[in-house]
């Protein structure tokens, strides 16, 4: 049968009724095979259109069918309407085979068979009504939603109560002098180290101290607005801010000095107590401002042990013990260091100066990223470096697991500053540690040979960039770093015996020390002795010469 042509007589029952006039094709009247003109072709089309659209009318004029659709309405406005609902219900066509479907479960063959069949599902319906789908979510107004940021801490359960603190006024007398002042600060449940920013931030001075009328209304005013430690402290160091820097913090380490036990020969010598502040206040913010933007967060202090530690000192009789931030001994390693490497004295040392540290191991390069200002932002002349620099320099340079090492040793190496390390750039690095080894007499491995070793050890996602996260996600930022920038630091660990340095490493790991620690403590020895020594050889003079 050609394409145009239509059958002679409908294939539905009852056609006679219907009314349907069908215009035959010519091939149908004549019996042959003809194709008929494209103006025919048409005219059927239309046609045809037009019958069933009246065939359709007419369906849906009669009674049944507008009774039919009128309870489906009236269902459907309920929101009760479901195919099973319908008065008259039309058969979904059969799920088409599609090779990428996937295979039907058993129960779904089950129920596509009885369709087909017309056979009865084998399990029985029942007409009990739906149950209601559990609500999931639940839209509450605009009032009714809890609040759930907090940005200076939720409010104290505890009802503000100001009778302690008077009592402690009335224990200490009023005014309060700073340093009784630390009895007021127990009252108000704060570490006894909080009481020179207090004393400060509630208007109290040397001369003057601080009345009971003047503090009670202060810290009724920042216990009502800000409740957890952290904002409380920023709060004291600098009031009105959301942020600390160095200035804000030189009063508290000033009132460690003042009244820890251990740090009275300190005290008896003024003209260290500034370099022992700014060490402290160096290792804060290397440990603490994550983001290195030079201001402390309320983020960064709260994700930090700094207050923790703080707290601690109360109980520390020795210093030492805060090895984090406050100990004196490392204090003594890392400004000894600087005034050996500072030769005039000035407390800005020079390019060629640090080149001199750990024995001349750093590499020119690493030495010239340092002084162009790739590190952090450079607070002196470009080719001077500044003892807060320096200290910074040598917690890194020592420890190289912290992660602010791991992140100032990787903007060394990164010369283009992208945010990976490139093979290029790495190699730039290499050849000068492949000289310099060569003028020990020590054979180097190529280059193709050092990265084969380096991205088994580091294992980074792309095998042609590495990057910052590649690298802590190792564990294996001193032996990376150390290849490519230190070349003393690279040749202990190559010639160290493998065996002896799985030991060293369980014996650190089990004193819980880090590798600053350690570093600090070996050295603190070696000036130990070196200034026992110097006094037994000036004791020796001064006898010889009475002599």
């Amino acid at each position: 049968m050609p394409r145009h042509a239509l059958p002679v007589r409908p294939s539905w029952p009852g056609h006679e009724d219907a009314g349907l006039n069908v215009i035959t094709s010519p091939a149908d009247r004549s019996g042959k095979k003809t194709d008929g003109p494209p103006a025919m072709m048409a005219s059927v089309t239309v046609v045809s259109a037009l019958k069933t659209q009246e065939l359709f009318l007419r369906w849906l004029s009669l009674p049944d069918v507008q009774t039919a659709i009128q309870a489906d309405a009236t269902a459907l406005a309920k929101h009760r309407w479901s195919a099973s609902e319908t008065s008259f219900a039309v058969p979904k066509p059969a799920r088409p085979f599609s090779p990428d479907s996937p295979p039907m479960s058993r129960q779904a063959r089950n129920r596509r068979k009885s369709l087909e069949t017309g056979e009865s599902n084998p399990v029985p319906r029942t007409d009990a009504p739906r149950q209601p789908r559990k609500r999931i979510f639940s839209f509450v107004s605009g009032s009714e939603v809890p609040r759930f940021f907090f940005p200076h801490g939720k409010a104290d359960k505890i009802p503000y109560s100001p009778a302690a603190i008077e009592l402690a006024f009335e224990d200490v007398g009023t005014p309060c002098l700073l340093e009784d002042f630390q009895t007021v600060v127990k009252a108000c449940g704060l570490p006894r180290y909080w009481a020179g920013i207090v004393f400060s931030a509630a208007g109290g001075t040397t001369n003057r101290g601080l009345a009971r009328a003047d503090f009670l209304p202060f810290w009724e005013q920042l216990v009502r607005t800000y409740h957890d430690p952290v904002s409380k402290f920023i709060q004291l160091c600098n009031p009105g801010a959301t942020a600390l820097r160095r200035e804000h913090l030189r009063p508290l380490v000033s009132y460690v000095i003042d009244i820890h036990p251990s740090l009275d020969f300190l005290r008896a010598a003024p003209e260290f107590h500034a370099r022992y502040i700014d060490t402290v206040l160096a290792r804060i913010f290397y440990t603490v401002n994550r983001s290195w933007s030079g201001q402390i967060t309320h983020s960064e202090l709260s994700r930090s042990n700094f207050l923790a530690v703080l707290q601690s000192l109360e109980d520390l009789t020795d210093i030492n013990m805060a090895a984090d931030y406050f100990s004196y001994e490392h204090f003594y390693v890392i400004y000894t260091s600087f005034w050996k490497l500072d030769a005039d004295h000035d407390l800005r040392i020079s390019r060629a100066e640090l080149g001199r540290y750990g024995d001349d191991g750093l590499s020119s390069l690493a030495l010239d990223r340092i002084f162009a200002g790739t590190v952090a932002k450079a607070t002196s002349p470009a080719d001077k470096m500044t003892y807060d620099e320096f200290v910074w320099f040598i917690l890194a340079e020592e420890d190289k697991n912290h992660p602010t090492a791991a992140e100032y040793w990787f903007r060394v190496l990164d010369i283009d500053g992208d945010g990976v390390v490139s093979m290029h750039e790495l190699h730039t690095f290499y050849e000068e540690q492949c000289a310099r080894l060569a003028a020990l007499g020590v054979d180097s491995l190529a280059f193709r040979d050092c990265m084969c070793v380096a991205i088994d050890m580091v294992s980074p996602k792309n095998r042609h960039a590495i990057s910052l996260a590649d690298i802590k996600r190792s564990r294996q930022a001193p032996l990376f770093f150390n290849t490519f920038c230190n070349v003393n630091k690279f040749l202990d660990v190559e010639e160290k015996d493998p065996f002896q340095a799985q030991k060293e490493n369980q014996a650190q790991k089990d004193a819980k020390e880090t590798d600053w620690q350690k570093f600090a403590r070996l050295q603190y020895a070696v000036l130990a002795r070196e200034e026992d020594a110097a006094d037994d050889s000036s004791s020796a003079s001064e006898s010889d010469l009475w002599d």
